[in-house]
């Protein structure tokens, strides 16, 4: 039974397990999922929490109960899922909670072609049934057939591989989901040597929120990085879809940048392509996309959001600043090892340039740097954010995403999150003193308002 509609967010569903997230919800929610889209056939997968197993198996025997063919994909990480529901034209669920907590679980959903399935769409329809109390309907013909997704995606992803000439040197960080075995098997014939972290799956994840961009995260592969001489670090979060980079010296890449590179990598294959971005953080990248006659398309942030995004206007990338990147040639889709494909023909464009990778990291942050995501704990996101946007009337304002307010030297955006009860703030500059300058008045703005800055 359904305990709170909390866990049915904008384009997934996310809860603690089991008083939120349990088999009884996984079962309405695929009951709920075969009444709308009416497949004839599912992919279904899960991520290696300790509790995937169960709600795994719930959802397997939900569909097959409902008359449905269940292609099981096993443990997978979340890009496989797009992966076969965009090769095998059919719908598709993974349970999983993304990078949340490990008590967390849920589900996420993908209709056929990997087409994004929305809260103001069929996702809504789906909710809708799921709060009426939904059950499987039994009808005869259903079935399950083992299927392997992750051999023929990770084929592909072997495929888009640069040939290096020289060794490099690599420290990962799997944040204990399947992913460092999906890596290990694309490297295998290639230099490249990658000092592990965190690289066996763990559904404990006993270090905590299988999170990158909480800085607590971020110590242990700077660290690394450092210690080995590595040329540069890689990390995923649990279920793999989103991608961060870190030089040489351990400093992590804003994911500004990180799209600001592979804009340029792929503007420059295809020029005057359309990249979708998300509005948080936006002038590099904007400054990258003009450069080759792209053109930048604002996004309201969050994996639904940016899928719809890249189908709705063709373009080639996507690239949003939590480390979600969305490719064209991927049915629109976000995946960490399309992106780390692409961070690898960078890293082998450096090498037979004679440069690090910290140099065109600093070449981006001598235009424009920004803060580190903020968090607050908000009494009323609606009144705060007013409040904000009417203490500067000179800004240009955006309001798709919360409120953005541009002014030349300096921008920042405010907006709820649609995963958590938090106000979120990300400030950019043209310089580093300004960015202390803005990023301290906007904190202490928020705090007059009554917010509380989270300690991440």
């Amino acid at each position: 039974m359904l305990t709170t509609t909390s866990i049915l967010r904008a384009y997934d569903v996310r809860g603690t397990y089991p008083d939120q997230v349990n088999a009884e919800v996984i079962r309405s929610l695929i009951a709920a999922t075969i009444t709308v889209l009416q497949p004839t056939d599912l992919a279904i997968g899960c991520d290696v929490r300790l509790s995937s197993p169960e709600l795994h198996a719930a959802a397997i025997d939900a569909a097959v109960t409902m008359g449905v063919t269940v292609h099981d994909l096993g443990t997978i990480s979340t890009e496989q899922l797009y992966y076969a529901a965009g090769t095998w034209n059919i719908p598709g669920v993974s349970i999983t909670a993304s990078h949340n907590p490990g008590n967390w679980n849920g589900m996420k959903l993908i209709d056929a072609g990997a087409k994004p399935l929305m809260k103001d769409g069929p996702l809504g329809k789906i909710y809708e049934l799921v709060k009426e109390g939904i059950t499987p309907t039994p009808k005869a013909g259903g079935s399950v057939i083992a299927t392997d997704a992750t051999t023929p995606y990770l084929e592909m992803i072997a495929g888009m591989l640069p040939t290096f000439t020289k060794p490099l040197r690599l420290v990962g960080n799997a944040h204990f989901g399947v992913n460092g075995t999906f890596v290990d098997a694309i490297v295998k014939d290639l230099p490249i040597s990658i000092e592990r972290l965190n690289w066996q799956p763990d559904g404990n994840f006993p270090k905590g929120a299988p999170d990158p961009l909480l800085p607590k995260n971020q110590i242990e592969i700077a660290e690394s990085i450092i210690a080995t001489k590595a040329d540069a670090g890689i990390a995923w979060d649990a279920d793999a879809d989103r991608c961060f980079i870190y030089d040489e010296t351990g400093r992590a890449v804003p994911g500004v940048i990180t799209g600001a590179l592979i804009s340029e990598l792929l503007l420059t294959q295809e020029p005057g392509q359309a990249v979708v971005i998300d509005p948080r953080i936006i002038r590099a990248i904007v400054t990258a996309i003009q450069k080759h006659g792209g053109t930048p398309v604002l996004s309201q942030t969050g994996h639904g959001f940016m899928k719809r995004s890249m189908r709705d206007t063709g373009a080639i990338f996507g690239s949003e600043n939590s480390g979600h990147f969305y490719y064209r040639s991927f049915f629109g889709c976000d995946s960490g090892l399309v992106t780390f494909a692409h961070v690898l023909t960078i890293l082998k464009q450096c090498q037979d340039q004679g440069i690090a990778l910290s140099s065109l990291v600093d070449a981006w942050e001598s235009l424009w740097c920004n803060s580190d995501e903020i968090n607050f704990h908000c009494p009323d996101m609606n009144a705060t954010i007013a409040a904000v946007q009417a203490t500067y009337p000179d800004a240009e304002v955006n309001t798709l995403d919360g409120v953005s307010l541009g002014l030349e030297t300096w921008r920042c955006n405010v907006r709820g999150s649609q995963n958590e009860p938090v106000l979120r703030l990300n400030v950019e500059a043209n310089s580093k003193e300004l960015l202390a300058q803005k990023t301290t008045e906007l904190v202490d703005l928020l705090t007059s308002l009554g917010c509380t800055k989270r300690e991440d």
